[in-house]
């Protein structure tokens, strides 16, 4: 049995990894951790997970799609 695949994107290519899923955990004392790859908050209260998902995917964004601004200039 032979296989293969092709693959649609590169592990190499920051450009094209996908974001990580948040991971959302309850400590013990009540407070949030929210966690997007790499990057981690903590929060006081569970109405203030969503905004600390934005930020986390928007920091994630900026640190692993660095690539995509230099690549304007390749032509």
């Amino acid at each position: 049995m032979t296989m293969s695949s092709v693959p649609f994107s590169t592990m190499s290519d920051a450009s094209t990894s996908p974001m990580p899923a948040a991971k959302i955990r309850t400590l013990d004392d009540g407070c949030v951790r929210v966690q997007v790859g790499e990057y981690v908050g903590t929060v006081s209260s569970m109405h203030l997970v969503e905004p600390k998902v934005k930020q986390l995917m928007s920091y994630w964004t900026l640190k692993n799609n660095f690539s995509d601004i230099d690549q304007g200039s390749e032509i």
